[in-house]
């Protein structure tokens, strides 16, 4: 869908404000002279323009011929009546008001959809993509679900509420999908949406740079009228009070719920839509007792989050121990998060997310430890011990 359209007029007269948005904008061409009037403007305004939709036109031809069937002659029949505008150009044309700014001419939203989830089949079969395509995802946290929200652009997912208080910091790169110096200082969610719209403009987003709370909430998870309640929520949230928010609205709303955690992989699935399959939500404090942990012991408040961890201390890596303890003794920010594990936190969530969004019954709390599976069990001092190796 479009968020902004405009005339080429109003495009031209309104050219430094729109510089200050933070999504892109489509420019509408009526005509020959108003395309040279585009092409002369963005010269003497320094945009860069890329008109060659060739490159898309010619798979999307390669589409047609395998999705249809079709010759050579009738494929480029189909082109001509079905993406030609009438104006001997095709397609879209998409300005881009961050960093190199850029004007792209770009296929119409069906056509470049297909091109972008084709390698998807027959993974995800037409209707389920369809579906997809339609469902309404939350994601709560910009570090490690900067990760995750990008997958589940490339899966095909279209309509995301984003919510994350923070700027970025160089620390954040580690674990965020994007991690250029230009964006330090930045909204944490500015590179991730710059990304995904860079991707797929015809994505929509809602942000939330305030992050979630109370004030916005019933926003949040409900938008503006009927039928605009969130299908899905992924909980990447790094503070104990947004994660009870989070489970409050959702078990309110009986939105489904999913949880990652990058050390050792664990991963809950709450399906507050189906109360027959919920698992117990052991988490029994509430913001009162997080309130005043987190003024009065900062070191007993991270151990308290942990109780958001499928099972809690206990299944902690040894070095991650150890990172409580450098939080204990001041010399630490934060937990330690590497880059696969963020990676890996966002390949098992949003595969949770995509079930849940094609039907499946998915539901519980899974630990996934790479840390057993690969460096211990792949070790060659313990593969010599197993199979008995001199």
């Amino acid at each position: 869908m479009h968020q902004n359209v405009s005339s080429l007029s109003y495009f031209m007269e309104n050219f430094i404000k729109i510089n200050s948005h933070d999504q892109p904008m489509f420019i509408s061409i009526g005509s020959q002279h108003e395309f040279k009037q585009m092409k002369e403007f963005s010269l003497a305004n320094q945009i860069y323009v890329d008109l060659n939709v060739d490159i898309q036109i010619n798979e999307l031809k390669e589409v047609f011929a395998l999705k249809y069937k079709l010759n050579e002659s009738q494929i480029q029949t189909k082109v001509k009546n079905e993406l030609s505008n009438g104006k001997d150009k095709f397609g879209e044309f998409v300005y881009f008001p961050w960093g190199y700014k850029t004007i792209i001419n770009v296929l119409p939203e069906l056509y470049l959809y297909e091109l972008l989830t084709w390698r998807n089949k027959q993974k995800i079969m037409d209707a389920e993509q369809s579906l997809v395509k339609t469902k309404k995802i939350g994601v709560v946290g910009a570090s490690v679900g900067s990760s995750a929200t990008k997958i589940l652009s490339k899966l095909g997912f279209t309509y995301f509420r984003l919510a994350e208080p923070k700027n970025m910091k160089p620390s954040n790169s580690s674990r965020m999908y994007e991690d250029s110096m230009r964006q330090y200082g930045k909204h944490k969610l500015t590179p991730v949406c710059e990304s995904i719209y860079e991707y797929n403009p015809y994505t929509y987003i809602k942000t939330y740079k305030e992050g979630l709370n109370k004030a916005n909430a019933v926003e949040f998870f409900q938008g503006f009228g009927q039928n605009e309640n969130l299908d899905i929520v992924v909980d990447a949230a790094d503070d104990g009070k947004t994660k009870l928010l989070i489970r409050d609205y959702c078990r309110r709303l009986k939105i489904p719920m999913v949880a990652g955690f990058d050390e050792k992989g664990g991963l809950l699935i709450y399906r507050y839509d189906k109360p027959e399959i919920l698992i117990d939500d052991e988490i029994d404090f509430n913001e009162d007792t997080l309130d005043q942990l987190k003024e009065s012991d900062p070191y007993q408040y991270v151990l308290k989050l942990l109780d958001f961890f499928p099972g809690g201390m206990n299944n902690l890596s040894e070095r991650q121990k150890q990172t409580i303890l450098g939080v204990r003794a001041l010399d630490l920010g934060g937990f330690s998060q590497l880059a696969w594990e963020a990676s890996y936190f966002a390949g098992y969530v949003s595969k949770a997310v995509l079930d849940i969004a094609l039907g499946e019954l998915v539901t519980g709390r899974k630990l996934l430890d790479l840390d057993l599976e690969i460096t211990k069990n792949m070790n060659i001092k313990n593969l010599k011990q197993k199979y008995k190796i001199a």
